[in-house]
C-alpha cells in the first residue's frame, strides 16, 4: 500500500545518510548535489583543524545560500554566521578596479592614460626603457612598483605620514620591471590607483566606492572606516592610505551581493562597469594572463581574488555561479578551497585540499628548538623563539618580523601565512643542532650558533 508519509521519511533518511557519509551516494547510485559536496568538504576542513571556523556563501541562478562551521578564536561566545564582519584585505582590490571601470565608463579616465597625469605636478612617476606607468599597468600589477607588503618600512611610513610622503617616495623608486611587461603583485600600485581615482573623482576614496558600488548593490555592511554601531571585524587591522589595496571590511552577505552584481544582477550602468574588468588584458612576459584586478583561475571566465590567506571571492561567468569563503584564521589553502568549490558549484569535478594538522606541543619540548641558527657562507641567520601564551614557535630572519610556526609534529613546524616549513633533525644533548628552512623557491640548512631559552 502506497504511503506518502513513509516515502517522505525515506527521502529525509537518505539525505541525512549522504550528508554524513558522502561516499554512500556513489554506491547507492545517487550523486550528491554540488552544494552538499562543498558543504561536506568545508565542514571537514574545519573539523580537521584547517581553520577554527568559516562562513561561506554560494551564489547560483536559483539564489544565494549560506552556511557556517566552527567558531572565532578567543571569542567562544560570539556567533559565527553570514553576518559576521571580516577584514577582507586584498579583495578590496577588486572594489578599486570596478570603481576605476565605472569612471572609465563615464569618460573620466582611460586605461592607457599615464598615471601621473592625475597627480600634483610636482610629482613625476618613474619610467623604464621609455615606458610609463599607466592606469592599466596599476590595475594589472605590471607597473614595476614594489610590492609594499606588511613588513615594508616605506609602507609603514606612508601609513603614518600620508600621500605626500608616499608620492615623494614613489617618484624616486627604481622600477623592478618595464611597465606593462611583468606581473609583480603591488600593494603600492593598487593604493596609488585608488588615490588617482579620488583625485579625479573629487571625493575621498571610501566615499566614491560607496556611491559607485556599495549603495547600488545594497552592500550596507562594507566599509573602511568602522561605523560606531558596527561589530569588531574578525582579523582586524587598519592600513591607512593603503585601503584601496586591502582596507575593506565586509561579510558573506555583502560579498555575495557583490558577486551577484558581477554576474549581472546590478543596475545597468554598474553591469557595464563590471564588464570592463573581465576581458583579459593580454599576458605578461612569462605568459601569465592579466585582468583588471581579478586573477584568472584556469579559465578566462573563472575569476577570483583572495584576502590575505583567509578570504576568497570567486565567480564563474559562464556557469553564473559564485563562491565566498571567510575563515577565522589564515590558511595557505584558501585559494585551493575556493577554486575547488567554484569548480564544483559549476558542475565540475575538483579535488578539495585536506588540512595540515596542528599538534599542541608542550613548552618543555618547544624550548629545545629555540635558539639562533646561522647559514654557512653568507652570514645569514634565523632566530627561533617561543610564544608561551600561544604555545608555538616564532621564526625570525636576520632579526626582522617574527612569523608564527605551528607544530605538525615534534620536528616539523609550518607557517599559516605563507609557504614556509621549519624542519628539525634529531636532538643532540637535548637541543636541535640545526634547522632546515623550506620555502617555495629556496631551501637552506642553518646550524645552531647560540643555544637559548626565552628570557
Amino acid at each position: 500500500m502506497y504511503n506518502p508519509q513513509m516515502r517522505i521519511l525515506n527521502r529525509k533518511l537518505l539525505a541525512l545518510l549522504i550528508a554524513l557519509f558522502p561516499s554512500l551516494s556513489t554506491s547507492m547510485g545517487t550523486k550528491p548535489a554540488p552544494r552538499q559536496v562543498i558543504e561536506n568538504h568545508l565542514r571537514r576542513f574545519v573539523e580537521e583543524g584547517g581553520v577554527p571556523g568559516l562562513t561561506a556563501a554560494m551564489v547560483t541562478p536559483e539564489g544565494t545560500t549560506f552556511f557556517s562551521y566552527g567558531g572565532i578564536p578567543g571569542e567562544p561566545g560570539r556567533k559565527l554566521d553570514e553576518h559576521t564582519q571580516f577584514q577582507v584585505a586584498s579583495i578590496s582590490k577588486v572594489l578599486t578596479t570596478v570603481a576605476m571601470a565605472d569612471m572609465k565608463r563615464e569618460g573620466l579616465l582611460n586605461l592607457d592614460d599615464k598615471a601621473d597625469k592625475f597627480l600634483p605636478k610636482e610629482f613625476k612617476l618613474p619610467t623604464l626603457d621609455g615606458k610609463s606607468i599607466t592606469i592599466r599597468t596599476l590595475a594589472t600589477h605590471t607597473s614595476g612598483l614594489p610590492t609594499a607588503d606588511r613588513s615594508d618600512k616605506e609602507r609603514a611610513n606612508a601609513v603614518k605620514f600620508g600621500w605626500k610622503y608616499m608620492l615623494k617616495y614613489i617618484s624616486t623608486v627604481k622600477l623592478g620591471s618595464v611597465p606593462g611587461n611583468k606581473f609583480n603583485y603591488s600593494n603600492a600600485g593598487m593604493a596609488l590607483l585608488g588615490h588617482i581615482l579620488e583625485l579625479r573623482d573629487g571625493r575621498p576614496y571610501e566615499e566614491l566606492v560607496a556611491s559607485r558600488i556599495l549603495k547600488p548593490l545594497g552592500m550596507s555592511n562594507t566599509w573602511v572606516t568602522r561605523p560606531a554601531a558596527a561589530e569588531k571585524p574578525v582579523i582586524d587591522f587598519n592600513i591607512g592610505i593603503f585601503a584601496p589595496a586591502g582596507g575593506y571590511n565586509s561579510n558573506a552577505v555583502d560579498l555575495a551581493l557583490f558577486a551577484s552584481g558581477a554576474l549581472g544582477k546590478a543596475p545597468h550602468p554598474l553591469v557595464e562597469s563590471f564588464e570592463i574588468t573581465f576581458p583579459p588584458q593580454g599576458t605578461d612576459s612569462g605568459g601569465r594572463p592579466l585582468h583588471l584586478g581579478w586573477h584568472e583561475e584556469g579559465n578566462p571566465n573563472r575569476l577570483s581574488h583572495t584576502g590575505l590567506t583567509h578570504a576568497y571571492l570567486g565567480i564563474d561567468r559562464t556557469k553564473k555561479v559564485a563562491i565566498v569563503i571567510l575563515c577565522t584564521d589564515q590558511t595557505l589553502l584558501i585559494s585551493n578551497l575556493g577554486n575547488s568549490a567554484l569548480v564544483t558549484l559549476g558542475g565540475g569535478s575538483a579535488e578539495f585540499p585536506r588540512a595540515r594538522k596542528v599538534v599542541n606541543m608542550p613548552a618543555t619540548i618547544l624550548e629545545k628548538y629555540t635558539g639562533v641558527y646561522g647559514l654557512e657562507g653568507n652570514g645569514g641567520k634565523v632566530t627561533v623563539t617561543l610564544d608561551p601564551e600561544k604555545g608555538i614557535l616564532l621564526l625570525s630572519f636576520d632579526g626582522k618580523s617574527k612569523f608564527p610556526m605551528w607544530a605538525e609534529n615534534e620536528g616539523l613546524y609550518y607557517c599559516k601565512d605563507w609557504n614556509c616549513d621549519m624542519k628539525f633533525p634529531a636532538l643532540i644533548n637535548g637541543q636541535a643542532p640545526s634547522v632546515k628552512i623550506i620555502m617555495d623557491s629556496w631551501t637552506g640548512e642553518y646550524t645552531r650558533t647560540v643555544s637559548g631559552k626565552n628570557k
